[in-house]
């Protein structure tokens, strides 16, 4: 597989509807840190990956909805 790109990441968010949260994101804010500065390191150029990995429902794509 190839690597996907900051660029390209834009892009699939740009297309795709707008998350819809009525609720405010708790009890994350160590994740978030962690997720912005490495996000911070990959805008300056720096070669990165995180893997979120968790149980369905324990708000994975509600991080990087958040994030993004």
């Amino acid at each position: 597989m190839a690597p996907v790109t900051v660029d390209t990441i834009w892009l699939m968010v740009d297309e795709a509807s707008p998350p819809q949260h009525n609720y405010p994101l708790v009890g994350r804010e160590a994740e978030m840190g962690v997720l912005r500065e490495v996000f911070k390191e990959v805008r300056k150029g720096s070669c990165r990956s995180v893997v979120l990995q968790g149980a369905l429902g324990s708000g994975k794509s509600r991080l990087l909805d958040e994030l993004l």
